[in-house]
């Protein structure tokens, strides 16, 4: 697979990939940390607010009593949190590599 700015530029059956893809991680996500709900957001092109220009897709956990519209804003994150939650997702969906 090569690497896309943006899905626009990926034959269907390479976005399908990804797109199982990011149901296992999003079910992963969801089980590491608790989640009320998971938001996925993919964007395709500047008028679309993408800002990093390779194909990526954004598993976000929602919670209850943070209930807003939209997207929340980027939490600051330290480093080995980071790496304990990497660690707990990959345990959520049996892998020890990261995906």
């Amino acid at each position: 697979m090569q690497e896309a700015v943006n899905m626009l530029e990926m034959p269907s059956e390479e976005a399908g990939r990804v797109f199982a893809s990011v149901s296992k991680v999003m079910k992963g996500v969801q089980k590491a940390s608790a989640a009320d709900g998971i938001s996925v957001g993919q964007s395709n092109g500047r008028a679309a607010s993408q800002e990093i220009f390779h194909m990526h897709v954004h598993v976000i956990p929602r919670f209850n009593h943070e209930m807003m519209s939209g997207f929340p804003n980027r939490k600051q994150t330290h480093r080995v949190e980071l790496d304990e939650i990497g660690r707990k997702i990959r345990t959520a969906i049996g892998t020890t590599k990261h995906v």
